[in-house]
């Protein structure tokens, strides 16, 4: 009678060690898994934060062409490229070596007057460079920004050369025009 006791006893304990080896094991299984997770989750949003994109009034073939001389001064030979009516992609290299990705997006423009709107996305790398991809951006802005006409009477300002409406911090602005001083008047003339 006491044998059985005992069997019954370590038969027991054998399976409840066996339980707690599981349930820890499981819970390391499961740490392990939730780090792969949160940690291919941080990847895909350091991907996802590495494309640079920014949205011009133009066609296609406007923003095509704007790019290819943005390229062309800024020494970057197109290395592939292809181009449908709403979508394109160029890929080059910068000096060293990263591969640059430019994909152009046509879409309709909310404002009807806008006419069609062509988004262009830039990654540099995997993991992107917003200085590289903003300075082909703004190469890009040289060949497609037009000023709007100006109201008759008005002569326009010159904006600072050191001043970017891309990349500018809170609380910077550029600095605006005074108006001339005025003219004291002697008082005894009116």
């Amino acid at each position: 009678m006491m044998a059985r006791k005992w069997r019954n006893w370590r038969n027991r304990a054998a399976l409840l060690g066996l339980a707690i080896t599981l349930l820890s094991s499981g819970g390391c299984l499961w740490l392990a898994a939730s780090a792969a997770v949160g940690g291919a989750a941080g990847a895909g949003y350091v991907y996802y934060k590495g494309k640079v994109s920014r949205p011009y009034n133009a066609g296609m073939s406007d923003v095509w062409a704007a790019t290819h001389t943005a390229l062309a001064e800024l020494g970057m030979k197109i290395e592939s490229e292809g181009r449908d009516n709403l979508s394109a992609e160029v890929h080059s290299r910068l000096a060293d070596g990263d591969k640059v990705r430019i994909y152009f997006d046509v879409k309709d423009s909310r404002i009807p007057a806008e006419g069609p709107l062509t988004v262009v996305a830039i990654r540099v790398g995997i993991c992107g460079d917003e200085a590289a991809s903003v300075r082909i951006l703004n190469q890009i802005d040289l060949h497609l920004t037009q000023q709007p006409p100006l109201p008759t009477g008005l002569k326009p300002q010159p904006v600072p050369n050191n001043w970017n409406p891309i990349v500018q911090t809170k609380g910077t602005e550029p600095p605006l025009a005074l108006p001339p001083e005025p003219v004291p008047v002697p008082a005894g003339k009116k």
